[in-house]
C-alpha cells in the first residue's frame, strides 16, 4: 500500500527492498546508525532542515532523522529500490 506521510515524503510500504524495521517514534538500532553516512547537504536533498541534535543519515539508500544520542526517529524518507 502506498501513502504520503504528514512531511509529503513519499513512502511505499510494500517495498521489499527495505529490510528495516523503522517507523516515525521507533529508534534506529546503532550499527544501522553506524553503518549510514552523515547527509550534510540536507537542502540540496530537498530535506527538512534537522532539529537541534538531530541529524539524517543515509542508510542504504533511505534517509532517517533521528537523534544522535537516542536513535529516536522523527521522520523517514524510503528509497523504492
Amino acid at each position: 500500500m502506498d501513502r504520503h506521510d504528514n512531511n509529503n515524503r513519499y513512502d511505499n510500504n510494500n517495498n521489499n527492498n527495505n529490510r528495516h524495521n523503522w517507523r516515525k517514534g521507533g529508534r534506529i538500532e546503532r550499527n544501522d546508525w553506524n553503518r549510514g553516512q552523515r547527509v550534510n547537504d540536507w537542502q540540496r536533498r530537498h530535506l527538512q532542515r534537522p532539529p537541534r541534535g538531530y541529524e539524517w543519515r543515509q542508510v542504504d539508500n533511505n534517509y532517517v532523522l533521528a537523534a544522535a544520542a537516542t536513535g529516536l526517529i522523527a521522520a523517514l524518507v524510503l528509497s523504492n529500490r
